[in-house]
């Protein structure tokens, strides 16, 4: 185990590959179900900060503090692709092996996890600060700017805008179903959005550093924040009080739920 905290964690939907990455610039594969380090390496661009395994288990995606992506083969930590650029933010593309990728100049593009392939960009408007890709291949992003749009691959505008957060949006999940997602701003407001209706259907607060996680039936939200380890919330009772599991030191990444739950 690492002695040097984790920035940034990932598991696959299957729950049997995880992915620790770290403040010392490490990033570590792990096999889940028995708790045995696979292997370990440096990231090209420093410290990462955001990082997706794909539903295989088999590749990793991460972006570095300097906005370069690498592909990883996470058996035995062999390096399949390194794509300089302003990557702020990632999401994994269920069933495939392709990650979805939010730039610091609002573009969003999908890379294929095999052989680093680029399809985009596409997108417009501020920072993109969250990115989740929905069943369908469409992708919901959320901006420096507040906003929370659906965009379709290779689409001139957005298919769908929800209402705008008040403060730029700092983390955002989906259901499994692609039919709920939550979001949260950094002004502390947290909001689930109906995304086949288009509207928010709940509302609540959360401290602003929060990073946020959904089971996939999307009946559970899992909370991530510095000075309060995890939280776990039933979105239908966002006013109840939440069950709290106390971490050692807080957690400063995207917590990652694996696909049973």
């Amino acid at each position: 185990p690492s002695s040097v905290g984790a920035l940034s964690v990932a598991v696959s939907a299957d729950g049997k590959r995880l992915m620790s990455a770290h403040a010392d610039a490490v990033i570590r594969f792990w096999d889940a179900a028995a708790g045995r380090l696979l292997c370990s390496a440096s990231c090209p661009g420093g410290a990462a900060v955001a990082g997706i395994v794909s539903s295989d288990g088999q590749r990793a995606a991460v972006v570095d503090v300097d906005g370069t992506l690498t592909i990883w083969e996470t058996a035995a930590g062999g390096r399949l692709a390194v794509l300089p650029g302003k990557a702020r933010c990632l999401g994994v593309c269920d069933g495939r092996r392709e990650a979805v990728v939010g730039s610091a100049d609002g573009t969003i593009v999908v890379v294929d996890l095999e052989d680093g392939r680029v399809s985009g960009p596409f997108g417009r408007g501020s920072a993109v600060e969250a990115v989740c890709a929905l069943p369908d291949g469409s992708i919901l992003c959320g901006r420096e700017d507040g906003s929370v749009e659906v965009w379709s691959r290779n689409g001139r505008s957005p298919v769908r805008v929800m209402d705008r957060h008040a403060a730029r949006v700092t983390s955002l999940c989906v259901s499994g179903d692609g039919s709920r997602a939550v979001s949260a701003a950094g002004d502390g407001s947290l909001t689930v959005w109906d995304l086949g209706a288009g509207r928010r259907s709940g509302t609540g607060r959360v401290p602003p550093k929060t990073r946020l996680g959904l089971t996939q039936d999307g009946a559970w939200l899992v909370e991530a924040e510095e000075s309060d380890g995890l939280r776990l919330r039933e979105i239908a009772r966002l006013d109840s009080p939440a069950l709290r599991i106390g971490v050692p030191g807080g957690l400063r990444g995207h917590p990652g739920v694996s696909g049973d739950g």
